[in-house]
């Protein structure tokens, strides 16, 4: 059986949710579980990087992305019922530990003492070479979008945006540029139109961290064969969080496509 570790940055998020599924299925060993506990950064950096950011999405569209995160997090932890990963790993008495950073010497060394086959990157930012090529098959990012067309993108609003009425996630390996590995595989799933764009997302998002889920399994119940026939990505597209006019034009083809699909 291969022996895996999961990587997360989230204490209630998708890893909460994978592993109590994962338990359940036995496809794997998992070795043990890790919580990245992230050190706060310098104001200064801080200030630079929100700086950076509000100059290329404007301060409505920042004030605006920051409203989002409950979508995304909160409102799905709350629609799946997520508990926190230290409680799950106790109830089913895994190894838990929290390190302080990922890309670090430390934690290199941890994961090289531990001879893992593979890592599960489940709700992490970046990941540097060093830590991913350290398990024998390397790591498996599950990225809720479709690759490479949605690389970076935050789910549901972009396909919007882009007057999709379906979404999708991808299954793939973790390489030097984020979201760019080789993919495993993918799946297109419709987007599940709600009287408001939030209760759109929120509930969108939950369904695919199910369908995510139980392929995912899949994957790691038959992960040689997936290996094999892995594919390497082509040119792409990068989103980031939405100005404000481009949020007004996803919520203006949200409540179209909402009536046009006869919600």
């Amino acid at each position: 059986m291969v022996k895996v570790f999961v990587l997360t940055s989230s204490s209630i998020g998708f890893a909460s949710f994978v592993l109590e599924r994962l338990i359940a299925a036995d496809v794997v060993e998992i070795g043990a579980v890790y919580l990245n506990v992230k050190v706060r950064k310098s104001k200064s950096g801080q200030f630079r990087r929100n700086l950076k950011k509000i100059r290329k999405i404007g301060v409505l569209g920042a004030l605006n992305g920051k409203r989002m995160r409950k979508w995304y997090h909160k409102n799905v932890a709350d629609l799946l019922s997520i508990k926190d990963i230290e409680s799950v790993c106790k109830k089913h008495d895994l190894p838990f530990e929290k390190v302080s950073g990922i890309n670090t010497d430390n934690f290199t060394m941890l994961l090289k003492s531990m001879n893992f086959d593979l890592g599960l990157c489940l709700g992490n930012g970046y990941i540097s070479p060093k830590v991913f090529q350290i398990p024998l098959f390397g790591m498996i990012n599950v990225h809720h979008e479709q690759l490479p067309e949605y690389q970076g993108a935050q789910s549901v609003i972009w396909q919007l945006f882009n007057k999709s009425v379906t979404t999708a996630f991808t299954i793939h390996l973790l390489n030097s540029k984020i979201d760019q590995g080789e993919i495993l595989t993918s799946r297109k799933i419709p987007i599940l139109f709600e009287e408001n764009l939030g209760k759109t997302v929120s509930s969108t998002y939950s369904k695919l961290w199910t369908e995510s889920t139980m392929d995912l399994i899949k994957v790691l119940s038959g992960l040689s064969g997936y290996l094999a026939k892995k594919s390497r990505q082509g040119k792409g597209n990068y989103y980031t969080t939405p100005s404000f006019l481009q949020f007004l034009r996803i919520l203006y083809n949200h409540n179209r496509l909402k009536r046009k699909m006869g919600k």
